[in-house]
């Protein structure tokens, strides 16, 4: 299911690239079999989006083929699909068939994943445990199980919807309310709604 909202879109429960919230009047696709990555490596790619300057944000690697990934950590993994930010620092990835790798949260807790998207300094913010399941670090360092993520357009988290079974305490305004369907956040990461 597509949500489209004030020239942004959100696709829910699909590959964690698409959890993206892409402002379409700022990305553009090209024909292209072959593309230099700001990694400085060249895939063979099925798709591939720029930026407006032509940097490269997102690739969708032929098959067969992968894009080698240095993550902030040091470990090496390949890739099939991966986003950039405009700097070339990495945003998200998907890794190939049969990869898994385990992520460790600023909070130091692992999670294993074959998909990742990380914030501008390079921590991670969340990661795909199963089929329609993610980890979702939130603003105050806790870790919740999600359906779904809506991200701004700066990579601001803005709402979680929380798996079933899943239930987390919250302060808002002073009081603690027990969120067990959704949390929405301000700018500033502070709590605006919780149900």
């Amino acid at each position: 299911m597509n949500i489209i909202l004030k020239n942004k879109i959100v696709f829910r429960n699909m590959f964690l690239f698409f959890l993206l919230i892409i402002p379409f009047n700022n990305i553009y696709s090209k024909e292209s079999n072959e593309v230099l990555l700001p990694t400085g490596q060249t895939v063979k790619v099925t798709d591939v989006y720029y930026y407006p300057n032509n940097d490269v944000y997102f690739i969708s690697c032929m098959y067969g083929e992968a894009a080698n990934i240095i993550l902030p950590d040091g470990q090496t993994v390949k890739a099939k699909y991966v986003t950039f930010y405009e700097d070339g620092a990495i945003l998200a990835f998907t890794l190939i068939d049969g990869q898994e790798l385990k992520i460790r949260f600023p909070n130091g807790d692992f999670v294993k994943t074959t998909e990742v998207r990380y914030k501008r300094d390079k921590t991670p913010l969340i990661v795909k445990e199963d089929d329609n399941i993610y980890s979702v670090f939130l603003p105050d360092g806790r870790i919740v199980k999600a359906q779904s993520v809506f991200y701004d357009e700066n990579g601001t988290l803005k709402m979680v919807t929380l798996a079933d079974e899943e239930s987390i305490i919250l302060k808002i305004k002073g009081k603690e309310i027990k969120a067990r369907q959704k949390i929405e956040f301000n700018d500033n990461g502070t709590v605006k709604f919780a149900k």
